[in-house]
């Protein structure tokens, strides 16, 4: 077990299929080892979690087949339908393994309060997933040098628009129930990361419910607006590949207290051009 401090939780982190500054800079960086990895020390665990990735056999996946809905399952949906009446977004639901979702975020942290723990056996998941989620946290922001500060609890914040329609540029909040997004013969696991692998822990191998929709995130696409290309890999990352120690890495991560999104606000003049002005004369 890795050794954590009061400012460090324990995490699972799938550098195989990082980039190479990405993961050397995780692991600088977002981890605090008892004694500080050097560039080389931190791109040579990279490079042995890249060869246990490329020595893996492609992952074709298969056609979704999600698992009848129990009666307490059905019951969960009517109440989310009714909760979220006013949704506009298209939304179904998916009963599926959790071991064969494909992922985006590539750690996860492993530490499961007892809360948490409890929140996720059985039945519980439901309500824990689903129903008894915070669908609004509080913001504070401020003005620093030339640009907006906003203070957030959590990194499930984006900024959206301006669109052709409504030119606001707005701070929203991702949906926090978890989310699945069908892709074919391959479903993304979007948020519900930490709950997840709680329930795994408790029960690795009973399908769970989860909300669908036809969204990508944000983080999970490209400039090309395609998924990731680790989306699309021969052998993409599956989140039971953080229950396999040959791909995983066990780490110890440092505790967030928040995140803070710097939005730069600049007004330039924009000078007609002597041609421009010759030709409205």
């Amino acid at each position: 077990m890795t050794k954590t401090t009061p400012n460090t939780l324990e995490a699972r982190v799938l550098l195989g299929w990082m980039r190479r500054d990405d993961a050397v800079r995780f692991l600088r960086e977002e981890c605090c080892f008892p004694s500080p990895l050097t560039e080389t020390e931190a791109e040579a665990l990279w490079r042995w979690k890249v060869q246990a990735v490329e020595a893996l056999p492609p992952w074709q996946g298969r056609e979704v087949q999600p698992a009848p809905l129990t009666a307490a399952e059905q019951s969960a949906v009517r109440q989310f339908r009714k909760l979220n009446r006013n949704a506009t977004e298209e939304y179904d639901f998916l009963k599926l393994d959790a071991r064969d979702l494909v992922i985006h975020q590539l750690q996860v942290v492993t530490e499961v309060p007892d809360s948490v723990r409890d929140g996720v056996a059985g039945e519980e998941w439901l309500k824990t997933a689903l129903l008894n989620v915070k669908s609004s946290s509080p913001v504070k922001w401020r003005v620093e040098s030339e640009q907006v500060i906003f203070e957030l609890p959590h990194g499930e914040f984006y900024l959206s628009g301006p669109s052709p329609s409504d030119v606001r540029l707005q701070l929203l909040q991702n949906p926090a129930c978890a989310r699945v997004v069908n892709l074919g013969r391959r479903v993304l696991l979007i948020n519900g990361y930490h709950r997840t692998w709680a329930r795994l822990l408790h029960d690795p191998v009973t399908p769970v419910v989860f909300v669908s929709t036809k969204s990508l995130p944000a983080t999970a696409t490209g400039t090309d607006g395609e998924p990731l290309s680790i989306l699309r890999a021969a052998r993409p990352p599956l989140f039971r590949d953080f229950l396999d120690n040959s791909l995983s890495l066990t780490v110890p991560m440092r505790r967030k207290q928040g995140y803070e999104m710097r939005v730069k606000v600049e007004l330039v003049s924009i000078y007609a051009s002597d041609s421009a002005a010759a030709a409205q004369s």
